[in-house]
């Protein structure tokens, strides 16, 4: 009974200190994950908003008729971008990848982000039901564009793009369920293990003295304990 209680004990305290171990390295490698599926958006925002404006100066230049509309739709349609539009600076969309969205207001949180100083940085919007990263950036009266504009604005426009991280945390939520299951049957193996151990190693050698001994009680002085291996 004493050697059960003690395995029982044995078990419990080798169960803590795994699920201690592994569930922080497990909880530990999520949030990595996650940091670096957020610094992945954000580069890509940030990418992908200077390809755009890019894209709008190249295929301004030299005419001045040129179908905007036609390239945020372009670039909208990219899978992993959740949103593309343009809006001016009373914060009124004027092109949009979704057509619908023409001519009403913008997110209050894009509107505030281009008006603060931190509008060169990706900032993360919950709008849509899922995260996403966005970057504004305001597109410029620069002197090439000043022909077909005139001088009387400084900014033109402010590009809007965000990226989706939608499919990036079903693929994170998915890698975390199968490592947390993959935690729980290590401990749950481990445990197993060291419980076969101390069975075959302790437990049936000293039920073998226990009962050696009893008989020796009874008066059968030439009962003697099995001794299978040296180190029993």
């Amino acid at each position: 009974m004493l050697t059960r209680y003690l395995a029982v004990r044995v078990n419990l305290i080798i169960t803590l200190i795994l699920c201690v171990a592994m569930g922080t390295s497990t909880y530990l490698t999520k949030k990595n994950w996650e940091q670096q599926a957020i610094e992945e958006a954000m580069t890509k925002a940030t990418i992908m908003s200077a390809t755009i404006m890019n894209s709008i100066i190249v295929e301004m230049s030299g005419f001045c008729q040129k179908d905007v509309q036609k390239i945020v739709a372009n670039v909208g349609a990219v899978p992993e971008i959740e949103t593309v539009r343009i809006f001016d600076e009373d914060g009124i969309i004027t092109y949009s990848a979704a057509p619908n969205e023409v001519g009403r207001a913008v997110d209050s949180l894009d509107y505030s982000v281009y008006q603060s100083e931190e509008k060169a940085r990706p900032f993360k919007s919950e709008g849509s039901g899922s995260r996403s990263f966005c970057m504004v950036q305001p597109i410029e009266n620069a002197l090439e564009c000043r022909r077909c504009h005139g001088n009387e604005r400084e900014i033109l426009g402010v590009l809007d793009v965000c990226v989706s991280m939608a499919e990036t945390e079903k693929r994170i939520a998915g890698n975390s369920k199968f490592l947390f299951a993959s935690t729980f049957t290590t401990v749950g193996l481990v445990v197993l293990a060291i419980s076969l151990s101390l069975w075959i190693l302790v437990n049936r050698p000293v039920n073998r003295l226990v009962r050696t001994m009893a008989k020796a009680e009874k008066g059968n002085l030439k009962a003697r304990a099995r001794i299978s291996r040296k180190d029993e």
